[in-house]
């Protein structure tokens, strides 16, 4: 048994001899300098891309099998002008060589310095990196090289795929004793969309790595984005491998981002997770628990995702802890234009589940201010994305947030000092001046009118879905049980809406909006339903002209996208009743009972400031922006009044006639009956300078004024007496 084992002791160190004496006499006699033009071209046959070797390459074999490299260019041979795809100044790595009979990989530090990749994508969309040469396949490569060395066959790029899926190197253990990266710079050029960016100061380091043992790493870089505030990004955390590959799990990671914002002080974003787990095979992904913390703002998630690879499908909760709004935007540089009370705390969660192409939020509940909104949303294709939605609040002032304006806060310059000689102020040259002639007055052009819709946005709605709220002040009119269904696609918008109770009645209507063609078009039809109007014009106007019980209905359609040109193209009609209803401002029956008094430029002493009447009701027509209504009709018990006019609606110009009449009592019901007294109101001008005329002859009746003409004959003669009822008349 000694002998045995001295003779295999005796083999093995021969053995040895041998290895280390070959692999003196290969590094003494073979330069692997030689070898750069088979490197290049396994290179070129595999990717399609130049390789060019500057610097020297160092060999070592024993007991490390490694090689130090020069600088490294990669280089796009269809653009040799081009910037190069990657460049590395230098790197050095090392295996251990009798290990890798045991299928295990021992390495030492892994070095890179100074390495840039650049990315470049032309206006067409081509990426630098997926462009490749098709190369011719040469069965045996013969130039450059070495003599004494047999010519290695070489094969197709296709069999050497094949190869390397069927024989796929899986190391039983793997020990890196470390990785380093170096001012490294990652460059993005995208002319297609006119963008760039640039990661620079990129530092990456590693200890010792192994299967299934921890090993710390650490991150930073410099994100320079175009023309906006560089971002600093570090992160650290520990990696754990398992054997083969198959799972990674990242614990205790923190990845801190800092930018300077446009607010007084940099933006400070802290991402920490305990854990981040990847399983290879299944490509599934898990963090249980991820919190993102900023000034003023802090969110916690816990997300899942699957098919990371091929097809990811990301779902999870999202939490926002209760954050000021306010003072975030104002971290952010941002001013709010609002009531004080507006944007002072937002909170909620929601769940998500997405992926490439769409993404579902449901289960959302947010707390904004005083309001809180429930439902789900649905994004399907993000390309052309398609919006459904059913959203619920309870009860929101949307007259606050209509006033809701941001605005960037502006940063005041510090004046530079100005640097003196020492000289004395007055013995500095005068400094000399030149008055500019000011420049003729140019004629001032009117402006074109304001447009009334957002066509080219509006084009692109896709959605549909459902709005309800359950409270809500709009315009200063309060609503109940706002319902507004919408259907939007291919440029045409249509809503139904409604709220019940509406001031005590009930509102309904639908809208349509075609912005398909250069003009779009817009109708509606709007109905109420036993509303009191006295309520809602106080809230709407500040003061009740009118109250009663209102049955209504409005259709109108108009084309343009300016009010003006909506007014102009308009067509439609109105249909108003109104009962036991009151007009406030005046009293009608006393003005017409009081007639003489009027005549004879007398006050008249109302004993009420409004005139009651228990129905009033009136059709009209709207065409090309003229509003005519010729049914007028209102009544009181001894009260008569019809009217009619036109209503411009380009000039808002009001052009009315009122007759009213007052009767004389019943002494029965079944009296007929008999007019008393008339009274004609002319309403002209514009809506805010409206000019009342009253017809003063006609207050006047049939005897007074016959006993007006007689009067007048027998004093002033027969022919005053003719001219005086031609004017009556």
């Amino acid at each position: 048994m000694g002998k045995l084992l001295k003779s295999i002791l005796v083999s093995i160190s021969i053995l040895l001899a041998v290895i280390i004496v070959t692999a003196v006499l290969f590094i003494s006699f073979i330069d692997p300098n030689d070898f750069k033009p088979e490197i290049e071209q396994i290179v070129f046959r595999h990717t399609g891309k130049k390789l060019i070797v500057e610097g020297n390459l160092d060999l070592s074999i024993f007991p490390w099998l490694g090689v130090s490299t020069g600088r490294l260019l990669l280089i796009d041979p269809e653009n040799d002008n081009q910037q190069p795809l990657a460049t590395i100044d230098e790197g050095n790595i090392k295996v251990k060589l009798l290990p890798l009979l045991r299928k295990k990989i021992e390495v030492s530090t892994v070095t890179l310095k100074n390495p840039v990749v650049f990315f470049h994508r032309d206006k067409q969309g081509m990426s630098n990196w997926k462009r490749q040469l098709k190369p011719k396949k040469p069965s045996v490569v013969t130039d450059n090289i070495s003599p004494g060395l047999a010519s290695p066959s070489i094969k197709s790029v296709d069999d050497g795929d094949k190869d390397n899926k069927q024989q796929f190197f899986v190391p039983k253990d793997l020990i890196i004793s470390g990785v380093r990266i170096e001012n490294g710079q990652i460059q993005w050029q995208d002319e297609s969309k006119a963008k760039q960016f640039e990661i620079n100061q990129l530092d990456f380091k590693i200890d010792t790595l192994a299967f299934e043992q921890q090993a710390p790493f650490g991150l930073s870089f410099k994100y320079q984005p175009q023309q906006k505030q560089p971002v600093q990004f570090s992160g650290k955390g520990r990696i754990t491998v398992t054997k083969g590959f198959n799972q990674f799990k990242l614990e205790d990671l923190k990845i801190e981002l800092l930018s300077q914002s446009s607010g007084k002080d940099p933006m400070n974003i802290v991402a920490e997770s305990k854990l981040v787990a990847y399983d290879r095979t299944t490509q599934g992904l898990v963090i249980p628990e991820v919190t993102i913390d900023s000034k003023e703002i802090k969110l916690s998630a816990e997300l899942t995702a699957n098919q990371v690879k091929d097809n990811p499908v990301i779902q999870g909760k999202i939490n926002i802890t209760k954050f000021n709004p306010r003072q975030f935007l104002a971290y952010l540089g941002k001013t709010v234009s609002a009531p004080d009370d507006v944007l002072t705390q937002l909170l909620g969660s929601f769940r998500l589940v997405a992926s490439k192409e769409s993404a579902i939020i449901n289960s959302i509940k947010l707390k904004i201010d005083e309001s809180t909104i429930q439902g789900n949303l649905k994004i399907i294709d993000f390309k052309q994305p398609v919006y459904n939605f059913d959203i619920a609040v309870d009860d929101i002032s949307l007259d606050q947030y209509a006033e809701l304006k941001l605005s960037s806060v502006q940063v005041k310059k510090e004046k530079k000092p100005i640097v003196t000689t020492g000289e004395k102020v007055n013995d500095l040259p005068p400094i000399k001046t030149s008055v500019q002639k000011p420049e003729p007055e140019e004629k001032i052009e009117k402006k074109p009118e304001k447009l009334f819709l957002p066509v080219d946005l509006l084009r692109q709605i896709n959605a549909s879905g459902k709005l309800t709220i359950n409270k809500a002040i709009f315009k200063g009119l309060k609503l109940n049980n706002l319902v507004i269904d919408l259907d939007a696609g291919n440029g045409v918008l249509k809503t139904q809406h409604s709220a019940s109770p509406f001031y005590q009645g009930k509102y309904v209507g639908n809208l349509r909006l075609d912005v398909k063609s250069k003009q779009p078009t817009i109708s509606m039809d709007e109905q109420l339903t036993n509303v009191r109007t006295g309520p809602l014009l106080k809230d709407y106007y500040g003061k009740t002209y009118v109250s009663g019980v209102l049955n209504g209905r409005l259709r109108f359609q108009g084309s343009g996208n300016t009010k003006k040109a909506l007014k102009k193209h308009s067509t439609g009609n109105v249909k108003l009743v109104l009962k036991d209803g009151k007009i406030y401002g005046f009293n009608l029956q006393e003005i017409v009972k009081e007639g003489k008094a009027i005549l004879k430029n007398k006050k008249i002493t109302e004993t009420k400031k409004y005139t009651e009447f228990a129905i009033i009701k009136a059709t009209a027509s709207i065409k090309n922006g003229l509003v005519k209504n010729n049914d007028l009709y209102a009544e009181s018990k001894r009260l008569r009044v019809s009217g009619k006019g036109t209503f411009n609606l380009l000039n808002e110009k009001l052009d009315y006639h009122v007759l009213a009449k007052l009767m004389k009592r019943k002494k029965t019901p079944a009296d007929t009956e008999q007019v008393k007294r008339t009274l004609g109101i002319q309403i002209a001008g514009p809506l805010k300078q409206l000019v009342y005329t009253l017809d003063l002859k006609s207050l006047i009746t049939d005897k007074e004024k016959q006993k007006l003409i007689n009067k007048a004959e027998k004093k002033l003669g027969k022919e005053v007496g003719n001219l005086l009822k031609q004017l009556l008349q």
